[in-house]
């Protein structure tokens, strides 16, 4: 195989796996294994297919950590994201405004916390669940999530989302759609990328390698 013909191979083989890490498929999260969970309700989420756009607003309940402590958050959540109609995330952030003072987090500055969706998925039961995996850009709240803002750069800390009641159902996004939503914001495990690229990049420098030697 020509360096050519591998390397377009290669590009290919890489936008598909960066594509799939933003592609709607059920994420499964698990918000209950790290702390903090920030549960929100009295919702409003909207979806118009017309423009890809998927709107939630909701304000602030609790802030929970270890499944013990919790105190109660006074605040807001706004969240914008363009979800094309094959249920591919485009771009979105989230923001969360308000305060909050206890045993966790004094949190006095108006903003709790903001940040960059990164990946989407959806279940279509009857719970109606989207979720979300975003990583944390400021706010009061962002050093509480596992590697936010440490060395060395590109290790941020990862946050997840799960939507409930949200009024999708029909397993596709060519429809307009609308719930009362709650959920909470939980923290992940810090990922620099996903772990998919790193192997892949591993198998592409092994290939380039034996190409390398063949041709000498």
């Amino acid at each position: 195989m020509s360096y050519k013909k591998l390397g377009f191979s290669a590009v290919v083989a890489v936008i598909t796996l960066a594509s799939s890490w933003s592609h709607a498929a059920p994420l499964n999260l698990d918000l209950t294994e790290f702390d903090p969970d920030l549960s929100f309700n009295f919702g409003s989420a909207t979806y118009d297919a017309a423009t890809d756009i998927f709107s939630l607003e909701a304000f602030t309940s609790t802030l929970s950590s270890d499944g013990e402590t919790s105190q109660n958050v006074a605040g807001s959540v706004s969240l914008t994201a363009e979800i094309s109609a094959g249920g591919i995330l485009v771009s979105g952030t989230i923001s969360v405004l308000g305060t909050t003072s206890g045993d966790i987090i004094n949190a006095s500055s108006g903003t709790l916390l903001t940040g960059a969706l990164t990946a989407f998925g959806f279940s279509n039961d009857a719970q109606e669940i989207l979720e979300f995996i975003f990583t944390p850009t400021g706010g009061d709240l962002a050093p509480l999530y596992v590697g936010y803002d440490q060395t060395p750069a590109g290790v941020a800390g990862v946050g997840g989302l799960i939507l409930s009641a949200t009024g999708y159902d029909d397993n596709d996004f060519n429809s307009n759609f609308s719930g009362d939503a709650f959920g909470t914001f939980g923290d992940l495990a810090p990922i620099p990328v996903p772990a998919a690229l790193w192997l892949f990049g591993s198998a592409l420098m092994g290939m380039f390698g034996l190409a390398r030697v063949k041709r000498f």
